[in-house]
């Protein structure tokens, strides 16, 4: 589990869910790389959520589908993902783990602080 808090430091609302814009998980990208600096191998699950032509996944979340809310100013939200539904991380060795989020309506694009976790046979 990647744990995920979202501070918002500006004066307007933040969009978050399906209203944000079109990324991985709820308007969030989450990157993840091998210690040979590739991306991780990535599930259909995954695939399928950005929209790519492959067989809707049966093994899709159980949690209830993810909603549009806002983030209001100056308030935070805590939130996270089960990485391996995204990613297949069966392969021991390290990975490198960044989530990142673009504001639509700014543009700006904020990255988490990078975090490195070893995968143990």
């Amino acid at each position: 589990m990647v744990a995920v808090n979202l501070t918002n430091m500006s004066d307007k609302n933040v969009l978050i869910g399906t209203c944000a814009p079109k990324a991985d998980v709820d308007g969030f990208r989450i990157e993840v790389e091998n210690a040979q600096g590739k991306t991780a191998p990535e599930t259909k699950i995954l695939r399928w959520i950005r929209g790519e032509p492959v067989p809707k996944p049966t093994e899709l979340m159980s949690t209830s589908a993810p909603h549009c809310g806002a983030v209001p100013p100056k308030r935070f939200i805590n939130g996270g993902f089960v990485l391996n539904r995204f990613y297949d991380l069966s392969k021991p060795g390290q990975y490198k783990i960044q989530v990142q989020r673009t504001d639509p309506a700014s543009k700006v694009t904020v990255k988490s602080n990078p975090i490195i976790v070893s995968v143990t046979p």
